[in-house]
């Protein structure tokens, strides 16, 4: 049995006024449920879209930390939550504004984990095989790739189609959920080699060492991190 440990953080940046994200780190002895959420900036209280969503997870993992692994009941049962989550954002939106967020999910038990996203916030799996470090994305960003605008954010309609998958992971693997602020800002490269140069580290040292990397790069956006370590 592959147990999971994290680290995250969540920062405002030096450009923002606010930081719009929320972070959550939810874990038992046998079972974790982490989360990324990045309110839409330019928009009406993305935080409060956000922070509605992490209210919504909190709660079902106050019912449901028990549960078995991740099946099919398990799987509907989060995607219940996050859409009841979104129409309640919908709901408390006045009609002629916008409110809304990415949600990035992954529920962790013994070697399965299931991950459903929605929006341009990220889900990497990095794996670290024979001393090779592969890391693999995992989540599909939902933007129009003319406009660079989201197709997609939890809150803006009634329902959205979330992007669900589900797999395994082994002992030494990592998974690295984050806003668009600290991919756009480090890039896809810089965070491979972070991780192979850092591959024995724990999630708190590794988050440690991404958050001390963005807040030297002057990022121009708020930035948040869930990094979790199998």
């Amino acid at each position: 049995m592959a147990l999971s440990k994290a680290a995250g953080f969540s920062e405002t940046g030096p450009v923002r006024e606010m930081n719009q994200d929320r972070i959550g780190i939810l874990e038992s002895e046998k079972a974790g449920l982490y989360l990324i959420a990045d309110g839409m900036g330019g928009h009406d209280h993305g935080e409060k879209a956000s922070e509605a969503v992490l209210a919504s997870v909190q709660l079902w993992w106050i019912r449901n930390q028990d549960t078995a692994e991740p099946s099919g009941a398990v799987m509907a049962s989060l995607e219940e939550m996050l859409q009841d989550a979104g129409r309640k954002i919908r709901k408390d939106t006045p009609a002629d504004k916008i409110r809304g967020t990415t949600v990035v999910l992954l529920y962790i038990r013994n070697n399965s984990y299931l991950l459903m996203t929605c929006g341009d916030s990220r889900c990497y799996l990095i794996q670290h095989r024979f001393f090779r470090t592969k890391v693999l994305r995992l989540s599909t960003d939902d933007v129009n790739p003319a406009s660079g605008k989201l197709t997609q954010a939890l809150g803006v309609h009634s329902e959205v189609s979330l992007r669900v998958s589900r797999g395994h992971v082994t002992r030494g693997d990592t998974l690295f959920l984050c806003t668009d602020g600290v991919y756009k800002c480090l890039g896809e490269q810089n965070l491979t080699d972070f991780f192979r140069n850092n591959r024995t580290q724990s999630a708190e040292v590794l988050s440690r060492g991404i958050k001390s990397t963005l807040s030297s790069m002057d990022p121009k956006d708020n930035y948040s991190a869930v990094v979790v370590t199998v």
